[in-house]
């Protein structure tokens, strides 16, 4: 399949893509300022330019998208739309202008995350962008026209992260990589939709 991995600078993006190849598929590499080709999902314009040099595609995997964390107290109203703007839109425009180029029955694997389930301190403006996109995924699951399937994939804290980030996550249990990165395939290769694939 020819797979577009968006975010595969990052950590779970990273994995993602080399089990991808590793596994056969003709991979294409998307990130802000790197790749096969660049592209910023908060821009739709830039979105449709890239899709307009990948033209048709299999399957669609985002591990992009950021959102505020820090204290409740000293968010902004601005801060609440940074999530919204990076982590739901972004991923939502994938979607929306992907449907132009994706083939029938192809797959969009969108990435939420623990907090919506499992609220941590700082965690509201993450744990709302991933709230939304998992309603997103259900909803948008029975209205995807020609069999095209999408699925969300909602990682805990990961073991490679604890150093940087485990402090924020009193009592969790690291995850292993290679189990999240299987959620990415079950999407990809398996049959599933509208399903939020927890690995906790």
């Amino acid at each position: 399949m020819k797979v577009v991995v968006v975010g595969f600078t990052g950590t779970i993006g990273g994995n993602v893509y080399k089990a991808l190849i590793a596994r056969g598929h003709d991979v294409i590499g998307v990130a802000q300022n790197s790749g096969d080709y660049k592209a910023d999902i908060r821009q739709a314009e830039s979105v449709h330019e890239m899709f307009n040099k990948i033209e048709t595609f299999d399957a669609l995997v985002c591990c992009a998208g950021k959102a505020y964390f820090g204290p409740f107290e000293q968010m902004t109203l601005d801060d609440f739309y940074i999530g919204f703007d990076y982590k739901v839109m972004g991923q939502i425009n994938l979607v929306k202008i992907g449907l132009e180029y994706i083939s029938s029955g192809g797959s969009f694997t969108l990435t939420t995350g623990i907090t919506s389930d499992d609220p941590i301190p700082y965690g509201t403006g993450l744990a709302m962008a991933n709230g939304a996109l998992n309603a997103f995924v259900k909803t948008a699951a029975i209205n995807l026209p020609r069999g095209v399937r999408i699925n969300s994939v909602s990682p805990g804290l990961l073991k490679p992260s604890v150093e940087k980030i485990g402090q924020y996550f009193p009592g969790h249990t690291p995850v292993e990589p290679s189990r999240v990165v299987n959620a990415y395939i079950k999407s990809v290769e398996g049959k599933i939709t509208g399903q939020v694939i927890r690995v906790y």
